[in-house]
């Protein structure tokens, strides 16, 4: 094997178990990686990495190391940093989407009460200005917490702290509303201050995180809706790209930025949250439904109420039509199946609802901005089965 091709990935415990998935379909006898942990001394680590002698590295945005590692000289993607690098690849998910999606995820529940639970990491203000936005387009005011990043542990360490200004934040917060933590730790960290202030989660307030780690969606209580996070496909990309870089190609002008992958409901959002018993009824009966055909004429009569009336309920509450909803159901349906399955095109439109290939083709394009051909692809390179 050629020495050229030895790339030595020097990242954080988490993000190995993150970005790591995105590397067996490189691996041949022509390409070697190496693990180094970014946790060691910065020390330690350039000392080891003399040794190693690596043509290229991937790593991650970590004050006061990355720019040493950067001194290095050689090919370098920084994973998880969104701004420019002169003489590297910046490579990390598109934040303000990320915030985007918890956003159309409380607004489907019917929620008219949000907040944000952010801290000093880099990426909150993304996340929260994606959210504003998103919220924004309906009139949607949101409540902002900001906390300091947690210096007496790291991202994966979690022991109950009681922390009162967060308490009294979500308690003061008008109800039911929807909550979008920063992060899956911050999230777990928002339900136990909902617990200690006496609030029922999802029915006085819904979470949503982001990353979707797991292991921490699932210890927390309720388990946590969360935005997930293109780990896979982001390590794929990273290697894909560094060895560009050691092929002598250009850098990408600008950072590669890539689109979360949905929203992973669990307990902590799995509500209806509307007043009126009629809407709340309509919403719950699109939520449960497995048949997709469902016509507005249908779910009126299904109600029961008249066509005009849910017409107008849906618009005054939601700010969308009942065929706007049962179209955006529609759409994450066909999501789903394209993610999860190796169903053929046409019978994945047919799930979905929709009459011929072509027209779910057009729908889907429309909604997402790439054709199902083209989503099912970003899937497959993100790992998905």
């Amino acid at each position: 094997m050629p020495d050229s091709r030895r790339v030595a990935l020097v990242i954080t415990a988490v993000n190995v178990r993150r970005l790591g998935q995105g590397l067996p379909p490189l691996v041949d006898p022509g390409r070697d990686y190496w693990i180094v942990d970014l946790d060691r001394p910065i020390d330690e680590v350039l000392t080891l990495l003399h040794n190693l002698e690596p043509t290229g590295i991937i790593t991650e945005m970590i004050p006061g190391a990355t720019e040493r590692l950067l001194g290095l000289g050689l090919p370098t993607v920084v994973t998880t940093w969104d701004a420019p690098i002169e003489g590297a690849v910046s490579l990390d998910v598109d934040d303000e989407a990320v915030g985007a999606l918890a956003a159309e995820h409380f607004m489907a529940l019917g929620l008219n009460h949000f907040a944000y639970f952010g801290n000093t990491s880099a990426y909150s203000p993304q996340r929260e200005q994606g959210f504003k936005e998103a919220l924004g387009k309906r009139g949607g005011a949101v409540d902002v917490l900001i906390e300091p990043l947690r210096t007496d542990r790291r991202y994966i360490e979690h022991w109950r702290r009681s922390n009162q200004a967060v308490v009294d934040w979500v308690a003061a917060l008008p109800k039911p509303v929807g909550i979008f933590a920063t992060h899956d730790p911050q999230g777990r960290s928002l339900a136990e201050a909902c617990r200690d202030a006496g609030l029922q989660i999802p029915e006085d307030v819904a979470i949503v995180g982001a990353n979707d780690d797991a292991l921490v969606c699932e210890l927390t209580h309720p388990p946590l809706s969360s935005v997930e996070i293109p780990w896979r496909r982001m390590g794929f990309e990273a290697a894909r790209l560094v060895e560009s870089l050691m092929r002598g190609e250009p850098a990408p002008a600008q950072p590669v930025l890539l689109p979360p992958v949905r929203l992973v409901e669990r307990r902590s959002s799995d509500r209806v949250a509307v007043e009126h018993p009629q809407l709340r009824r309509a919403l719950q009966i699109l939520r449960e439904r497995r048949l997709p055909d469902l016509t507005v004429k249908e779910l009126a009569a299904a109600v029961p109420m008249s066509r005009r009336t849910l017409e107008h309920l849906f618009r005054r509450y939601l700010g969308r039509s009942p065929k706007e909803e049962i179209d955006r159901l529609r759409i994450e349906r066909a999501r789903q199946l394209l993610t999860h399955t190796s169903l053929p095109l046409g019978e994945v439109a047919e799930r979905s609802g929709y009459a011929s290939l072509s027209r779910f083709s057009h729908a889907f394009k429309r909604a997402l901005e790439v054709t199902p051909r083209e989503f099912r692809r970003e899937c497959i390179i993100n790992g998905q089965p």
